[in-house]
């Protein structure tokens, strides 16, 4: 599994040219897009846990909420409380999203390296890992999520972009990481709020 999952990377990521590394290609592209979408999946993620204790409506938006006014919290939400402040903070001082993008950027790279390695140790040595399972399981994550976002872009009519090509998704990812990371800019909210997370259309 775990070299199928890699293989399927590698595929996606290839370029049609033999000059182009597959893996530096992984590493630039794969980053780009995971560090995109961080802070918009654990925005939704947050948004799921406090709807789901209550503490959001259904029609009630996250986003809106961190720029709205405070709201009065209850003593056992106070990890939920402590997630959201934290949130908060971040969106509204673009240094610190930066560094939290940052490092999120860092653990992913040292990840796809440690990955590669065990990649190679495999094919080459047949050395099996104890850990093997664990980060199969990181791959095929990483697999997934790119492979709905890329279904979601490419089913996308609504888009006007033609013709779409894997230069064109990679580049937009690309440029919604820069715009996050460079200072004064632009709106880091409205940025993040307008990254697309595609609906499990694989699981």
């Amino acid at each position: 599994q775990f070299i199928n999952y890699w293989i399927a990377l590698e595929f996606i990521f290839a370029s049609s040219s033999s000059k182009d590394s597959t893996y530096s290609r992984i590493k630039k592209n794969l980053v780009n897009i995971l560090s995109a979408c961080y802070v918009k999946r654990n925005i939704l993620y947050l948004e799921h846990w406090m709807t789901r204790e209550g503490m959001l409506e259904d029609e009630e938006n996250l986003i809106k909420m961190i720029n709205g006014d405070e709201k009065e919290w209850t003593l056992d939400k106070i990890l939920l409380k402590f997630r959201f402040k934290n949130m908060k903070s971040h969106l509204h001082h673009k240094d610190k999203i930066k560094e939290y993008i940052d490092n999120h950027e860092t653990h992913l790279l040292q990840h796809i390296s440690r990955i590669y390695r065990l990649r190679n140790e495999l094919v080459h040595e047949a050395a099996l890992k104890q850990d093997i399972e664990n980060v199969a399981s990181n791959l095929r994550f990483y697999l997934v999520f790119v492979l709905n976002q890329m279904i979601d872009y490419f089913s996308d009519k609504t888009a006007n972009i033609k013709p779409k090509s894997m230069l064109q998704f990679f580049w937009n990812y690309e440029k919604c990481l820069k715009a996050i990371k460079t200072p004064g800019k632009t709106d880091v909210v409205s940025v993040i709020s307008h990254i697309h997370i595609a609906k499990s259309y694989i699981v």
